[in-house]
């Protein structure tokens, strides 16, 4: 993780430590990280299985999160994201 690009680390983090699906996390907003209460919300329109879903953040995911944390837009940094993310997963699978 500290070898991960900041702009990746968020969905890094989410999918190994909070346990989102990969579409969860390309489709989750910045503004649905609650950080006060510690809890992702997964809107219905977003979840795998359709349903909404609230999820507890583990305290070592937040504070993972808040260095890189912004207040809107997606998690998610667009097109690159797939390309950066199997780079860094590559990279991890080597060491």
């Amino acid at each position: 993780l500290e070898a991960s690009p900041p702009e990746v680390l968020p969905d890094i983090v989410i999918g190994f430590c909070g346990g989102l699906w990969r579409a969860e996390i390309e489709r989750l907003e910045w503004r649905e990280i609650y950080f006060e209460s510690g809890l992702i919300e997964v809107t219905a329109q977003k979840a795998k299985t359709a349903r909404r879903r609230f999820v507890t953040m583990q305290p070592n995911l937040r504070e993972w999160l808040l260095p890189v944390r912004i207040h809107a837009g997606n998690v998610t940094p667009g097109e690159n994201f797939r390309l950066a993310f199997d780079a860094v997963r590559e990279a991890a699978e080597v060491m």
